[in-house]
């Protein structure tokens, strides 16, 4: 880890930089979590309402694009 123009980083600053790398990553992360919730969520709801609507066409359109983000293997949303 040296420099090309003089000395090293100490141990205790890289450290400091690597954690908050990682921090700062983890955070990003979170956000992209909870943003995808949020759209399962206000996808899940607009199927429901096409569904009681007896928009089976658009229902299936939109149960696929869920599974897409979602993945299969997760609880029915009609029923």
């Amino acid at each position: 880890m040296g420099n090309m123009f003089g000395k090293e980083k100490p141990l205790k600053e890289v450290m400091r930089e690597n954690k908050r790398m990682i921090t700062r990553a983890i955070r990003e992360l979170d956000r992209e979590r909870a943003q995808l919730e949020r759209e399962e969520k206000r996808l899940t709801i607009d199927i429901k309402k096409m569904a009681k609507e007896q928009q089976m066409g658009a229902v299936k359109i939109m149960a696929k694009v869920r599974t897409i983000y979602v993945g299969p293997g997760t609880e029915s949303i009609i029923g």
